[in-house]
């Protein structure tokens, strides 16, 4: 009975170690998927598209 109860035991600690490491895995690649896909959706500069400013030269 008692060595029933150490092998329960046992294969619940390991599955608990496999769900925790699943978990953390999962949460690193999706925060690492939100970043890249945020480095894609950036905000582009307009301002060479209008005709109305004006060049400076340094000479």
């Amino acid at each position: 009975m008692a060595k029933a109860v150490k092998i329960c035991a046992i294969v619940v600690a390991i599955i608990a170690a496999i769900v925790g490491i699943y978990i953390c895995v999962t949460k690193f690649i999706n925060k690492k998927q939100a970043k890249t896909e945020d480095e894609d959706n950036y905000v582009s500069c307009s301002c060479g598209e209008t005709d109305d400013f004006k060049t400076e030269t340094v000479a």
